[in-house]
Protein backbone atom coordinates (compact mmCIF):
# COMPACT_ATOMS: atom_id res chain seq x y z
CA UNK A 1 0.00 0.00 0.00
CA UNK A 2 2.60 2.57 1.09
CA UNK A 3 4.95 1.68 -1.79
CA UNK A 4 2.15 2.04 -4.35
CA UNK A 5 1.25 5.46 -2.88
CA UNK A 6 4.89 6.57 -3.10
CA UNK A 7 5.10 5.35 -6.71
CA UNK A 8 1.90 7.22 -7.59
CA UNK A 9 3.25 10.41 -6.00
CA UNK A 10 6.57 10.03 -7.81
CA UNK A 11 4.71 9.43 -11.09
CA UNK A 12 2.66 12.59 -10.47
CA UNK A 13 5.85 14.61 -9.84
CA UNK A 14 7.30 13.27 -13.10
CA UNK A 15 4.11 14.18 -14.95
CA UNK A 16 4.46 17.70 -13.56
CA UNK A 17 7.97 17.86 -14.99
CA UNK A 18 9.53 18.12 -11.55
CA UNK A 19 10.52 14.57 -10.74
CA UNK A 20 12.33 13.69 -7.55
CA UNK A 21 15.75 13.81 -9.20
CA UNK A 22 19.07 15.34 -8.36
CA UNK A 23 18.17 18.53 -10.24
CA UNK A 24 15.15 19.16 -8.02
CA UNK A 25 15.53 21.00 -4.73
CA UNK A 26 12.97 21.20 -1.98
CA UNK A 27 12.62 24.59 -0.32
CA UNK A 28 10.53 25.22 2.78
CA UNK A 29 8.84 28.59 2.25
CA UNK A 30 7.57 30.24 5.45
CA UNK A 31 5.29 33.23 4.99
CA UNK A 32 6.30 35.15 8.11
CA UNK A 33 4.41 38.42 7.74
CA UNK A 34 3.22 41.07 5.34
CA UNK A 35 1.80 44.55 5.12
CA UNK A 36 -0.30 46.53 2.71
CA UNK A 37 1.09 49.95 1.83
CA UNK A 38 -0.98 53.07 1.25
CA UNK A 39 -4.48 51.70 1.83
CA UNK A 40 -6.90 53.15 -0.68
CA UNK A 41 -9.36 54.32 1.95
CA UNK A 42 -9.56 55.02 5.65
CA UNK A 43 -11.84 52.07 6.30
CA UNK A 44 -10.89 49.40 8.81
CA UNK A 45 -8.00 47.17 7.75
CA UNK A 46 -9.30 44.12 5.88
CA UNK A 47 -8.50 40.56 6.85
CA UNK A 48 -5.82 39.12 4.57
CA UNK A 49 -4.29 35.86 3.45
CA UNK A 50 -1.23 35.02 1.38
CA UNK A 51 -0.83 32.55 -1.47
CA UNK A 52 2.47 30.99 -2.58
CA UNK A 53 2.69 29.44 -6.05
CA UNK A 54 5.48 28.19 -8.33
CA UNK A 55 5.41 29.95 -11.72
CA UNK A 56 7.21 29.40 -15.01
CA UNK A 57 9.47 32.16 -16.30
CA UNK A 58 10.23 32.82 -19.96
CA UNK A 59 13.75 33.31 -21.28
CA UNK A 60 13.34 37.10 -21.17
CA UNK A 61 12.69 36.90 -17.43
CA UNK A 62 8.97 37.64 -17.62
CA UNK A 63 6.65 35.35 -15.67
CA UNK A 64 4.55 33.71 -18.34
CA UNK A 65 2.21 31.24 -16.68
CA UNK A 66 1.49 28.95 -13.81
CA UNK A 67 2.61 25.35 -14.12
CA UNK A 68 -0.12 22.86 -14.89
CA UNK A 69 -1.22 21.37 -11.56
CA UNK A 70 0.76 24.09 -9.75
CA UNK A 71 2.25 23.68 -6.34
CA UNK A 72 0.17 26.16 -4.39
CA UNK A 73 -0.26 27.03 -0.72
CA UNK A 74 -2.68 29.43 0.97
CA UNK A 75 -2.29 30.74 4.51
CA UNK A 76 -5.08 31.23 7.02
CA UNK A 77 -6.97 34.51 6.78
CA UNK A 78 -5.77 36.89 9.48
CA UNK A 79 -6.77 40.27 10.85
CA UNK A 80 -4.18 42.89 11.71
CA UNK A 81 -3.89 44.03 15.30
CA UNK A 82 -5.26 47.47 16.27
CA UNK A 83 -1.75 48.63 17.21
CA UNK A 84 -0.34 47.70 13.77
CA UNK A 85 -3.14 48.18 11.22
CA UNK A 86 -2.48 46.82 7.72
CA UNK A 87 0.29 44.52 9.07
CA UNK A 88 -0.31 40.79 9.17
CA UNK A 89 1.47 37.88 10.83
CA UNK A 90 1.12 34.34 9.45
CA UNK A 91 4.18 32.19 10.27
CA UNK A 92 2.87 29.36 8.07
CA UNK A 93 4.97 27.23 5.75
CA UNK A 94 4.87 24.91 2.76
CA UNK A 95 7.38 22.89 0.76
CA UNK A 96 8.03 23.55 -2.91
CA UNK A 97 9.86 21.03 -5.12
CA UNK A 98 11.72 23.33 -7.49
CA UNK A 99 13.51 22.13 -10.63
CA UNK A 100 16.89 23.79 -10.13
CA UNK A 101 17.71 23.92 -13.84
CA UNK A 102 14.67 26.02 -14.69
CA UNK A 103 14.09 29.72 -14.43
CA UNK A 104 11.04 29.41 -12.24
CA UNK A 105 9.81 32.06 -9.83
CA UNK A 106 7.98 31.88 -6.53
CA UNK A 107 4.90 34.07 -6.77
CA UNK A 108 3.58 35.45 -3.49
CA UNK A 109 0.20 37.18 -3.61
CA UNK A 110 -1.61 38.84 -0.72
CA UNK A 111 -5.38 38.99 -0.92
CA UNK A 112 -7.94 40.84 1.14
CA UNK A 113 -10.82 38.67 2.18
CA UNK A 114 -14.15 40.09 1.14
CA UNK A 115 -17.60 38.86 2.03
CA UNK A 116 -17.86 37.51 -1.51
CA UNK A 117 -14.63 36.43 -3.19
CA UNK A 118 -11.21 37.96 -2.78
CA UNK A 119 -9.33 41.04 -3.93
CA UNK A 120 -5.63 40.95 -4.73
CA UNK A 121 -3.85 43.53 -2.60
CA UNK A 122 -0.51 42.91 -4.34
CA UNK A 123 1.73 40.19 -5.72
CA UNK A 124 5.42 39.76 -6.32
CA UNK A 125 7.67 37.25 -8.06
CA UNK A 126 10.93 35.98 -6.60
CA UNK A 127 13.09 34.39 -9.30
CA UNK A 128 14.58 31.13 -8.06
CA UNK A 129 17.91 32.30 -9.56
CA UNK A 130 17.90 35.20 -7.04
CA UNK A 131 17.73 32.90 -4.02
CA UNK A 132 19.95 30.03 -5.24
CA UNK A 133 23.27 31.71 -4.25
CA UNK A 134 22.13 31.84 -0.60
CA UNK A 135 20.64 28.34 -0.53
CA UNK A 136 23.53 26.09 -1.57
CA UNK A 137 23.56 23.36 1.09
CA UNK A 138 20.79 21.53 2.95
CA UNK A 139 19.82 23.54 6.02
CA UNK A 140 20.83 26.89 4.50
CA UNK A 141 18.23 29.50 5.48
CA UNK A 142 17.57 33.07 4.43
CA UNK A 143 14.98 35.55 5.69
CA UNK A 144 14.17 38.54 3.53
CA UNK A 145 11.47 41.14 3.07
CA UNK A 146 10.36 41.48 -0.53
CA UNK A 147 8.50 44.56 -1.81
CA UNK A 148 5.88 44.37 -4.55
CA UNK A 149 6.60 46.31 -7.68
CA UNK A 150 3.31 45.84 -9.45
CA UNK A 151 -0.32 46.47 -8.77
CA UNK A 152 -3.00 46.75 -8.04
CA UNK A 153 -1.60 47.79 -4.65
CA UNK A 154 1.75 47.90 -2.98
CA UNK A 155 3.03 45.94 -0.07
CA UNK A 156 5.73 43.85 1.50
CA UNK A 157 6.02 40.26 2.56
CA UNK A 158 8.69 38.65 4.73
CA UNK A 159 9.65 35.10 3.84
CA UNK A 160 12.00 32.57 5.35
CA UNK A 161 13.40 30.14 2.81
CA UNK A 162 15.19 26.95 3.91
CA UNK A 163 16.77 24.34 1.67
CA UNK A 164 16.00 20.75 2.70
Amino acid sequence: GEMVRLQEREKRFLELGMGIMEDTVVVVVTVVSGCIKAPTSSRAPPKCFAEVKLREVAVCGKVIKTHENPQKFTTQTRASSPSTPFEYSWNEHTRLAIPSATGDAIRVSVFTNKIVGKDKAFSLDIPVADIQPELKSPGDTMTRTFTSTRGPGKGEVTLELRLL
